[in-house]
Formats: structure tokens, sequence, C-alpha cells
């Protein structure tokens, strides 16, 4: 019965997508705005967590494509600056570099506990587009892991201790308290 009303659900979406333009505005929760194509991203990832929640509970196993992974963290980076977490962010100023695999890269810059998020640089080497020694950490992470660890389904020193997420640059310590700057929505 849950198998068919989430088929009846995603055609329904299709359906009221259909011929509409990646960049048609939607209006999402809160009064935050997404394109067409950030709603559909952050839709995959609805299915990707969840999923994982259920095959997680039944024991068994829920592999998650690199890929979709990508997709889902490009449709939540609209949504990073609106799940920053006051109390942990109040006054903060680092900047961060994610370098995510196939979901590519991009600088998260806290200033005074004010996030920006920058995409990637239209440039084939990233970093020297903006400068590798300007970020004060850089997190080098699998995106599946990242995906994980950022929805709260698995603990960022677990990530690191498998070595699905490393940290560097001058102030590498910043990594392991990156999350804890956001609510999980």
């Amino acid at each position: 019965a849950l198998a068919k009303s989430m088929t009846a659900a995603i055609e329904d979406f299709v359906e009221t997508t259909c011929g509409r333009a990646e960049s048609t505005p939607i209006a999402f929760h809160g009064g935050i705005r997404l394109d067409l194509g950030q709603l559909t991203c952050v839709l995959v990832g609805e299915y990707l967590l969840h999923g994982y929640d259920v095959a997680r509970t039944a024991g068994v196993p829920w592999p998650i494509d690199p890929a979709h992974a990508a997709l889902t963290l490009y449709g939540y980076r609209q949504l990073y600056p609106h799940t920053t977490n006051p109390a942990t962010s109040r006054g903060h100023t680092a900047t961060y570099r994610l370098r995510l695999g196939v979901a590519g890269s991009l600088t998260a810059r806290f200033t005074d506990g004010t996030l920006s998020i920058e995409p990637d640089p239209a440039s084939t080497d990233a970093d020297s587009a903006i400068g590798a020694d300007a970020a004060d950490c850089v997190i080098t992470a699998d995106p599946v892991a990242y995906l994980l660890v950022s929805a709260g389904r698995l603990p960022p020193a677990a990530a690191i201790a498998l070595r699905l997420i490393t940290v560097s640059g001058p102030h590498s310590q910043l990594g392991l308290r990156f999350g804890a700057l956001f609510r999980c929505p």
C-alpha cells in the first residue's frame, strides 16, 4: 500500500510539473523559494533518506548511488542558509571549502554567524579560482557520506574514522563542528 501511494505521488508530481522549465520558481516551506530543479532534487532526497530509514529498520541494504546523492545535495544548497543554527553559529566567522566528489564543490562562508554559499567557480581548478588558502577548513567527502552526515543518519566522527570524510586546511579542527552549525529540518 505504501509503495502504491508513493508511486501515485511521484506520478502526480511528474504530471503537475511536466513541461515546466527547471527554473520555474516554487514557494517552499517557511517562505523559501526554490526553482523546480532544486525542488525536484530535494524530493529525490526525501526518497533516498526515508528509504534508507525504512531499509535500516528492516535490516536490509539501501545502496545510495553517488549521482543521486549529488542531486540531493544540489537541491539542499539553497536551503543551507535557512537551516543555520543561530545558537551554534552566533558570531562564527570562517570559510569552509566543501569538495563533494561528483556533487561538485562549494564555499560556505560564515561572517559573524551569517552564512553565504558560493557555488562552483567556472574553472576546472576550483581551488585556485577561490584561492585554496582562503579556506579556513577544507572538507572532502564522498557525496553519499556527506548526505548521511548532514541529514543526521551517520555520525561525523564515524564518517571521519571510516575516511569517508577528511578535513584539512589551516583550521582543520573547524571541520568537526561544521555539522553543528546547522539544524536538520
